[in-house]
């Protein structure tokens, strides 16, 4: 019979730090590494799934808590902020994945330990669930406040990271919450010098595709999108050395067919449209422009 991680826990702080490593360790090297959980409970017979969950989430907090005060042995901790990047817990053939939104309640509470060593694959996580699982995501706001300071860490490194940095805002640009686009432009605005041109291309091609989608739907209730426009255009003359054919091809294509509006409230005099707002032209015709512009002239 093995003495969970719960009891354990009782009676850890009292230890002293290299004793607290060790039972920190063994419990991360029996309990959090994804494989088939093997195991013995008070009785003395296997866990079902729910236990070995309830194992796991005590060992996990067991664990947090140790290296929060005394940091972790490095083998210990790097199983550990790998686990916590997939949270998956195996027993007796059945398994589960933990839920994204307790993966954010674990990384809100050990921030200040946690955040800055799990980096990049934060935010990656995190994106990823703005793209596939947005109801995952408890608070939009404390997520995309951790998935900045992130940014700002790859922006102070060197170039391997700027790269891994322009890949994650050409992925958080695109995605339906708006609050998550409007922080990836105003964070790629914020390091447009760090950008080379490849990385400047293709943030522009995939806020252009974001624009694109929210003026192209229909049913799309969104906030006024002008000033977004605006940015886009102020970034395309800002990186406009970078520009080359393809880039222009990319605007005027996804422009074609279109012309993009913003409605705003009518002033007196002007005709209203059946909302009882005027449509006022924006941004595409101007993105062609600019492109097929930029371009022509890198090649003269």
């Amino acid at each position: 019979m093995n003495v969970g991680p719960s009891a354990a826990r009782r009676i850890v702080h009292q230890a002293l730090p290299v004793d607290r490593w060790e039972v920190a360790e063994q419990f991360v090297s029996d309990l959090l590494h994804g494989d088939e959980i093997d195991w013995l409970n008070a009785s003395g017979g296997s866990p079902n799934l729910d236990e070995a969950i309830t194992l796991v989430r005590e060992a996990l907090d067991l664990a947090l808590q140790v290296r929060g005060s005394d940091g972790l042995p490095d083998s210990a901790d790097s199983r550990l902020r790998q686990w916590l990047l997939t949270r998956n817990v195996q027993v007796d053939g059945q398994s589960q994945t933990l839920s994204f939104s307790e993966f954010e309640s674990l990384v809100s509470e050990h921030a200040t330990h946690l955040l800055a060593d799990l980096g990049a694959d934060y935010s990656d996580l995190a994106i990823s669930a703005f793209q596939s699982d947005e109801n995952s995501i408890v608070s939009t706001e404390a997520t995309l406040s951790r998935v900045r300071s992130i940014f700002e860490q790859l922006a102070e490194k060197g170039q391997e990271e700027r790269a891994i940095l322009w890949s994650h805002l050409n992925r958080l640009v695109s995605v339906p919450c708006i609050e998550a686009s409007d922080s990836a432009w105003e964070t790629a605005a914020r390091h447009r010098d760090l950008a080379d041109a490849a990385q400047a291309r293709g943030f522009l091609a995939a806020f252009a595709a974001r624009l694109l989608e929210h003026f192209e739907d229909p049913d799309a209730n969104e906030p006024d999108w002008s000033e977004r426009g605006r940015r886009f255009n102020d970034l395309l003359t800002q990186w406009g050395d970078h520009l080359d054919d393809e880039t222009g091809k990319a605007c005027q294509d996804s422009s074609r067919g279109s012309l993009a509006t913003t409605l705003q409230p009518s002033p007196k005099g002007k005709r209203r449209g059946p909302s009882g707002r005027h449509s006022v032209p924006i941004l595409l015709p101007d993105i062609r422009a600019n492109c097929n512009h930029e371009s022509s002239h890198r090649q003269a």
